[in-house]
């Protein structure tokens, strides 16, 4: 398979998932829930925008190009062989950099050596330098769904013998049962002021008002993502949680 033989696949796997799309009947807003295989459809949706009434596997193409570096899918079927080679790259090793912070890393490198690197020195900078090297952590999310592995000890009050897999789940996500859930908040949240477990917020995915001390984690690849007590039916997080009076 050719390169672009591959992204076309990737297309047609993202519209794959884009056609699970259900409506919610939980949801005062009548939002969509979708049961993906391939791709992590609702931080796509998100993140580019996409109007859920009015996808197509055109628009599909035109997402895994810009995933991949690209502005559009008709920049990609005019690149070079090196450069889908890179597109190649970029895509298999989403969890370790994104197209984005790539740009803005081998833009930097070439400021600092006040030159323009060809597309052959780009994808060997590339293989040395994010391939080949672990320890790399994507600060975009990482769009493809993964197989999980068992999740590892942890000394924070975390009980492994209490994680759990919901074998209907098409993300393989593991939920981690929390001893302290006040504790783990207090380290894990993103944001200044720090709710109390018995908080009543409102979560934006799945319009319910919950209790935030009803909070589930779960792990998705290498990252814990604390989530709405109705996930994983409902895909919301703690960036999700507004207001109770939000929407009232």
């Amino acid at each position: 398979m050719n390169y672009i033989d591959f992204f076309k696949l990737q297309a047609k796997n993202l519209f794959k998932d884009y056609q699970t799309k259900k409506r919610s009947s939980e949801s005062p807003i009548g939002d969509y829930v979708y049961y993906p295989k391939y791709f992590d459809i609702h931080s796509i949706i998100l993140y580019f925008d996409i109007d859920e009434d009015d996808f197509s596997l055109m628009k599909a193409q035109h997402i895994i190009a810009q995933i991949v570096g690209f502005k559009k899918w008709t920049d990609m079927l005019k690149a070079s062989q090196p450069e889908l080679e890179l597109a190649k790259l970029l895509f298999d090793n989403q969890d370790k950099i994104s197209a984005e912070d790539w740009e803005m890393y081998i833009h930097g490198t070439e400021h600092d050596n006040k030159m323009a690197f060809d597309p052959d020195t780009r994808l060997e900078i590339f293989k040395q330098v994010f391939v080949n090297v672990d320890g790399h952590v994507n600060t975009f999310p990482d769009y493809r769904l993964h197989q999980q592995t068992e999740r590892l000890t942890k000394d924070d009050g975390i009980d492994q013998n209490s994680v759990s897999r919901n074998p209907e789940d098409s993300q393989a996500m593991i939920e981690v049962f929390i001893k302290d859930k006040q504790k783990y908040l207090n380290d894990e949240y993103p944001f200044e002021d720090k709710p109390k477990l018995s908080d009543k917020v409102r979560c934006l995915h799945c319009g319910e008002i919950v209790t935030v001390g009803d909070y589930k984690v779960f792990k998705i690849d290498s990252e814990e993502y604390i989530c709405c007590p109705n996930a994983p039916k409902c895909n919301g997080t703690i960036i999700d949680w507004v207001s109770p009076d939000l929407m009232s």
